[in-house]
């Protein structure tokens, strides 16, 4: 029988924060078939919730920043 993998979500942060995350956290790595210098694995039941959710919120902003702004305003949200 397959083993279920660990439940993780792939995130796009800075370079310099996402390697810093990595360094002291066990539960993010570079993210798998993704580029690893923007994308991070959080292994979801190795960090905080609270971290997490910060992390996808960071994550959607700064996709949602590179949008033109037409698309930014109908995407962007009130926390």
């Amino acid at each position: 029988m397959a083993q279920c993998p660990e439940p993780t979500c792939a995130v796009k942060l800075p370079p310099e924060q996402g390697q810093t995350l990595r360094d002291h956290y066990d539960g993010i790595r570079p993210a798998y078939h993704l580029n690893k210098v923007h994308w991070n694995d959080v292994f979801l039941d190795e960090i905080d919730g609270d971290m997490v959710k910060d992390l996808v919120r960071q994550s959607y902003l700064l996709e949602l920043s590179k949008l033109p702004k037409r698309l930014r305003e109908k995407y962007i949200f009130e926390k």
